[in-house]
């Protein structure tokens, strides 16, 4: 676990451009988010969260938390 952690250390800021997030993962997360019926109030622990968490999110490694941080700082 720790080589997986280590490599996310320099990828966590290229993540979402190398990853093909918009084409390949997007589609399936915004059909599984839909499916959760979430409302207002609603709390989600995402867990493994990348630099997407929205919520709560828990990752080992700091640097993809870190990314995600920035992330949501960003986009408010």
């Amino acid at each position: 676990m720790i080589l997986i952690a280590g490599k996310y250390r320099s990828f966590a800021p290229l993540y979402d451009l190398l990853s093909a997030e918009w084409p390949v993962y997007r589609a399936g997360r915004k059909i599984g988010i839909e499916s959760l019926d979430l409302h207002s109030g609603d709390q989600v622990l995402d867990i493994g969260c990348g630099t997407g968490g929205t919520i709560v999110g828990i990752d080992r490694s700091p640097n993809m938390l870190a990314q995600a941080r920035r992330k949501a700082t960003r986009k408010g």
